[in-house]
């Protein structure tokens, strides 16, 4: 269990290395079925939740079948997009976020990369013709407005059909209003999105070069790659998020760093709370977190309620929100509704040993262990010569456990606010804040994207192709499937409607009803 709580890195830390991919490139063609058949085989040798949860299960049958459907569909295509999208679709069966799909980066000659460039799709969109449109337009879809990504690029999301397309009812563009990159000019394409039913998006993207991407990482209850989260106020396209600019209901302005989406942001809601918006674990974010903590200081020692909203977080390490923990802590804990029994694993494979050989965080020794194992397997994480306290420790940089510290008086009721975009690393923080008496959980089940956590990433099919499949490493208990979080998510003590425009004065009204942790 060391791992589950101290280290769940998300699949967005990996993928931010991976670039975009073109199927006009100049690479000689691969049969999509020889792509499938790779990728088949990394995941059944790779991929944990296979062997727990499929492998000489009822679920097998199920499984089977869903390959050989994939694998008809895969014989009559190539390796461009459409065999990409086939291939996600293998991998979203298992419903786990931090498995996955993407490709690598492709080189492309001078005249290739000139090529794309010229041509591009241009549209004659400018800032305050838009504004106008937004302004004007009694009802907006929820995607509609004006963006900014984390380059600074302004960008104008807007129905396709403003721009000539066909299809606007359902299908936008993400156009480039303003830049001060020389690879973006005003007009300039960035994006194509179409809307889907369930209310996410089906997202193409374009780098700096015009090469497209396909972003589809399964998360619960979105089958779309691009996903409105916050109010609205961030649109996650794994691994980028773009932050709204306009338009902003009332009351929520300010909520989000125009500059940095993603960044933790922290307010004062009312005379007695304070709220910790932090949308994402990722490292970068840490020592923002820390001023921001530093900053509220005196206002939390005097705080009835802290709220730290997490909804949308994508993970990275759990260790970037141990700042709040001193602010969590009772004297005692409650068990552990997930994950209680059993102690982190890992599963012996070729790919795993070179991955575990090449990271110095893990147990010394373990790399080894994965090698000499029976492929399949399961290997304990910790060494069996090695005392646990010591391992724990050395992986600790911080120094003592949270429930080591003394009690703070205040703030009395900590509440924690998730939705169903809620993965990884921000599960595991969830699952060690959910055991002091004074947390509460409100909102949605969270993703379910913590019980096999650390993703690793390989390469599959021929070189050439530059595709890869992102799969977890770590199994949070050796007990699984008992105690999963996958089949519900976290669930929340409090359950909160997703389309409330003010889930923070609901939980602000709650406390002042009484409610509390174990009320």
């Amino acid at each position: 269990m060391l791992v589950r709580t101290l280290f769940a890195t998300c699949l967005l830390l990996c993928a931010m290395a991976e670039s975009a991919w073109s199927s006009n490139d100049m690479r000689a063609e691969v049969s999509c079925s020889v792509l499938l058949d790779a990728l088949v085989a990394k995941v059944e040798a790779n991929y944990p939740g296979y062997h727990i949860e499929v492998r000489g299960t009822p679920r097998e049958q199920a499984y089977r079948q869903h390959v050989s459907t994939t694998a008809a569909k895969a014989g009559a295509l190539d390796d461009g997009l459409d065999c990409v999208r086939l291939l996600q679709a293998y991998v979203g069966w298992f419903e786990d976020g931090h498995l996955f799909v993407s490709r690598g980066a492709v080189s492309l000659s001078p005249d290739d990369s000139a090529g794309l460039r010229d041509a591009a799709p241009r549209v004659g969109w400018r800032e305050a013709d838009m504004l106008s449109y937004f302004n004007d337009t009694a009802r907006l879809d929820p995607i509609e407005g004006i963006w900014v990504d984390p380059s600074g690029l302004r960008l104008a999301i807007a129905r396709s059909d403003r721009a000539g397309h066909a299809s606007g009812a359902t299908s936008f563009l993400g156009v480039v209003l303003n830049s001060s990159l020389p690879a973006w000019k005003t007009g300039d394409v960035k994006a194509e999105f179409e809307r889907l039913p369930d209310g996410s998006y089906d997202a193409v993207m374009y780098d700096d070069a015009r090469v497209a991407t396909h972003p589809n990482v399964p998360v619960r209850g979105a089958a779309g790659g691009a996903r409105l989260q916050r109010e609205g106020l961030l649109l996650h396209m794994a691994p980028v998020t773009w932050g709204r600019l306009h338009p902003v209901r009332p009351g929520i302005e300010g909520h989000i760093d125009p500059l940095n989406p993603r960044a933790p942001t922290a307010r004062i809601a009312g005379d007695n709370t304070v709220v910790f918006h932090i949308p994402s674990h990722v490292p970068s974010h840490a020592a923002r977190l820390h001023l921001l903590v530093d900053q509220f200081r005196g206002a939390l020692a005097r705080a009835d309620n802290l709220i730290i909203d997490l909804r949308g977080n994508e993970g990275g390490s759990s260790t970037v929100t141990r700042v709040l923990m001193p602010f969590l802590v009772t004297a005692e804990r409650r068990p552990a509704r997930y994950l209680g029994d059993g102690s982190s694993a890992v599963l012996a494979s070729e790919d795993n040993a070179k991955a575990f050989a090449g990271m110095n965080w893990v147990p010394a020794g373990l790399a080894a262990r994965v090698r000499d194992a029976e492929p399949g397997s399961l290997v304990p994480f910790a060494d069996p010569q090695t005392d646990a306290r010591q391992s724990q420790a050395a992986r600790v940089p911080d120094g003592d456990a949270p429930s080591a510290r003394a009690v703070l008086p205040r703030p009395r009721n900590v509440a924690i606010l998730m939705d169903s975009m809620t993965v990884s690393a921000a599960e595991a923080f969830i699952l060690e804040a959910m055991r002091y008496e004074k947390v509460t959980l409100f909102g949605q089940p969270s993703g379910g994207a913590i019980d096999y956590q650390s993703v690793n990433m390989v390469r599959f099919g021929p070189r050439e192709s530059g595709l890869l499949v992102g799969y977890p490493t770590i199994i949070g208990s050796d007990m699984l499937p008992r105690g999963a979080v996958r089949p519900t998510g976290i669930v929340p003590d409090v359950a909160l409607d997703p389309a409330d425009p003010d889930p923070v004065l609901r939980i602000v009204e709650y406390y002042g009803r009484g409610g509390g942790a174990g009320e």
